[in-house]
């Protein structure tokens, strides 16, 4: 079998399963050669092994069931950033860039010369984190999560990008763990959002992200109540948190930041496909109008 024949029969696999099976097909065959969809259309005349052959049709079933493709390959990029991604976490999200545009726009105007500490709730494979270390050499950075696999994917991950020396990394049901004296100037979580009655079923890609990553409960706020019930006694006077929600859940979201924090500025900012998708809270007297 050569490279193009190898194609046609991916193509032909995917076709009643996806919408664009050619350029998935494809995809995968990049994956599997270790080589540039250049390269491989140039070259499609070149003999495949059987072993390559039977793996290509593994990693096709599975994309065929819905499987991310993040998954399959094992990575994901974010940020400009390449993560390690399994099962055990969700696959990040190009509109959850937007928190690190925010945190590191803020940081410019930050009050003091004094280095961040930052929180990141529910750390996941750390994208959020592990960004900001990278960007922020001197900030002081806390990686939360209360699953043991996630937070092993995550120091995966800061090692990858040689930032394990500067997080911290802690078990913890959001910030139950951390002691009194630990007080944040930026704190960013992407907590599980989606309603539960909104969470999709297979074949849905999201169907095979973790359920507990996902489910926000009811309305979707469940963590972010809680979360709010432990904020004022983790963060400085002068404070940025930036939480992403689904889109329909952020007035809800607004109403229990007043509640909890009824003198702090909140705006509702955007992500990259122009919807409401992240609340910013800014708490203090230096804090940006």
């Amino acid at each position: 079998m050569t490279r193009a024949e190898l194609l046609r029969q991916g193509e032909e696999v995917l076709a009643t399963h996806l919408d664009q099976p050619r350029r998935e097909a494809l995809w995968i065959a990049q994956f599997l050669f270790g080589c540039s969809a250049a390269s491989l259309l140039a070259h499609d005349d070149l003999s495949v092994s059987p072993e390559q052959a039977a793996l290509y049709q593994a990693y096709l079933q599975r994309r065929a069931r819905g499987e991310p493709y993040a998954y399959i390959r094992g990575d994901a990029w974010f940020y400009g950033r390449r993560f390690i991604v399994d099962p055990r976490v969700l696959v990040p999200r190009p509109e959850t860039e937007v928190l690190i545009a925010l945190a590191l726009d803020w940081c410019q105007h930050y009050p003091t010369a004094d280095p961040l500490t930052v929180a990141d709730i529910g750390t996941g494979s750390g994208i959020l984190a592990l960004t900001i270390a990278s960007e922020l050499p001197s900030a002081r950075v806390f990686a939360l999560d209360c699953s043991v696999d996630a937070l092993s994917v995550a120091r995966a991950n800061a090692v990858a990008l040689e930032v394990s020396q500067r997080v911290s990394f802690c078990q913890s049901n959001l910030l139950a763990s951390l002691g009194d004296e630990i007080r944040f100037d930026l704190l960013l979580a992407n907590l599980p959002y989606l309603p539960s009655a909104d969470i999709p079923q297979l074949p849905d890609a999201l169907a095979f992200e973790p359920r507990a990553a996902l489910d926000g409960g009811s309305d979707g706020l469940e963590l972010y109540r809680a979360l709010f019930g432990q904020l004022s006694g983790h963060l400085a006077r002068e404070a940025l948190v930036l939480l992403e929600a689904a889109p329909p859940t952020l007035p809800g979201l607004v109403a229990i930041a007043r509640q909890h924090f009824p003198h702090a500025t909140l705006t509702l900012e955007r992500d990259l496909s122009g919807l409401e998708r992240v609340l910013k809270m800014e708490i203090g007297e230096g804090r940006l109008a």
